[in-house]
């Protein structure tokens, strides 16, 4: 009997050790899995998010139309703007888009029926410190020497780029897995287009703008910027698609880009930002901004910049597609004005109510309807506005410039304004004066260049250029 009981409580000591050894490798390997996939003490870590009082009934009627169906949206955001940026942006432009999809860093974020889907953490698991991190104190003294207050209503001024905020530090880890998502959400559609939350698509010029293209070749579209020096490209003359101004990829470039998506998920470590990142990527699958069959194609109309006087109106018919770094109110005015766009008659209309939402609206229409006031300019030294030429008159050349500087600069604007509503702008440099049709925007340039304005109404006087 004795040697019984002591059998029984050897055994039971036996099996609770068992047991507390069990439970123990259970929750060591559970913590080290989270730690993995979510990347606990690092950048990524996934927390719970109380959604804003205000924004707890938030609700979007989403439009009924399918015109716009062959396109998928993909919105990207981060964690600290999220609530900020993406309630407004929902009830413009994103509406009339059935196929869309919200990226970002973290996960448990949503407003209504939308979620942010957190595409860096399940991709690239937990990273402690980015190319932007490792200069945050620098970064600090800047902007303490920097003015970075923003007016929210002022209505003619962008969006600062803040480069302290966390969801821009790990933009690096949204796009390639992002267009992914994009895809294994919708692959039945024929154009991917990816844009910033502070953005501003006017699909209906988008729309028409595709029709031209065939969405089974492999084109990769958007706003041409040269790849920055770190980046590291293999060919000469290299561009990418500057990623907050749209980023559009066909089916065609889509499925070439899967193809080689796991190579690229492991490469271009050594390149600090996600849309230069995406362009080495198609590079590997032999696909290159803006060109086709190795022709280079005519793509334009997206905007970096806010609607104001700093944007280069370069064709006064020609078509905007996206505006960029756009506050809330900017992106609900240019949704009224594509809206009341055209019309016979002033009618109040509701939010969700379309107007001639789907008809298409050209520069001079945004510009004029944003009423901005132009006015007759003095002559901006050492300034260029690149474009938009319709006449060049050459000056006698003679060997010291500065003699005959004044007389030809003002002679040049006086041309403009003689030549007015034609010339809108106009640029003196190097014994050539250049008459302009647009107001392209004023860049850094010589010391004896000046450049200047008229003051004249942008007006399309002409058909709208569509392809």
């Amino acid at each position: 009997m004795r040697f019984s009981l002591r059998f029984t409580l050897k055994r039971s000591i036996i099996a609770l050790v068992l047991l507390i050894f069990t439970v123990t490798c259970y929750f060591l390997i559970s913590d080290y899995i989270n730690k993995s996939r979510n990347g606990i003490n690092g950048l990524f870590t996934k927390e719970g998010v109380n959604i804003p009082e205000e924004l707890k009934n938030f609700h979007v009627e989403e439009s009924p139309s399918h015109e716009y169906d062959d396109l998928a949206l993909c919105i990207k955001s981060g964690a600290d703007v999220f609530y900020d940026r993406v309630p407004g942006l929902l009830k413009s432009y994103p509406r009339y888009v059935r196929n869309k999809i919200i990226v970002g860093e973290k996960p448990g974020y949503r407003v209504g029926n939308y979620s942010m889907h957190d595409v860096c953490t399940p991709t690239y698991g937990e990273i402690k410190e980015t190319y932007w991190s490792q200069f945050k104190d620098e970064k600090k003294e800047e902007n303490k020497k920097e003015d970075n207050t923003e007016d929210k209503d002022d209505l003619t001024k962008g969006r600062k780029q803040d480069f302290n905020k966390l969801g821009w530090q790990l933009d690096v880890y949204k796009n390639i897995p992002a267009f992914k998502l994009l895809y294994d959400t919708y692959p039945n559609a024929k154009w991917y287009m990816m844009v910033d939350d502070d953005t501003y698509v006017f699909l209906s010029n988008l729309k028409k703008r595709l029709s031209f293209y065939n969405p089974d070749d492999k084109l990769y579209l958007g706003s041409s910027w040269p790849i920055p020096t770190g980046c590291f490209p293999s060919w000469n003359m290299a561009r990418f698609a500057h990623g907050g101004a749209g980023i559009i990829l066909s089916r065609g470039a889509m499925l070439a880009f899967l193809e080689n998506y796991d190579y690229c998920v492991k490469s271009f470590d050594d390149c600090y930002a996600g849309d230069v990142r995406l362009a080495l990527c198609l590079n590997t699958v032999g696909i290159r901004l803006n060109r086709l069959n190795f022709k280079n194609l005519n793509w334009r109309g997206h905007s970096d910049q806010a609607p104001n006087l700093e944007y280069s109106w370069l064709e006064p018919c020609d078509l905007p597609l996206t505006f960029h770094h756009l506050f809330a109110k900017q992106q609900h005015l240019l949704y009224d004005i594509q809206r009341y766009n055209n019309r016979d008659s002033f009618q109040l209309l509701d939010d969700n109510e379309d107007g001639n939402f789907h008809g298409l609206i050209s520069y001079s229409d945004v510009f004029n309807a944003l009423d901005l006031e132009l006015k007759v300019t003095p002559p901006e030294k050492a300034t260029y506005r690149l474009g938009s030429d319709y006449k060049r008159i050459s000056y006698t050349r003679v060997i010291n410039e500065e003699d005959v500087l004044e007389e030809n600069v003002i002679n040049c604007q006086h041309l403009c304004i003689k030549d007015m509503p034609q010339c809108k702008s106009w640029q003196y440099s190097n014994f050539m004066c250049h008459l302009k049709s647009g107001i392209p925007g004023a860049i850094e340039g010589t010391p004896n260049s000046y450049t200047g304005i008229t003051g004249v109404p942008i007006y399309c006087d002409k058909e709208l250029i569509l392809h």
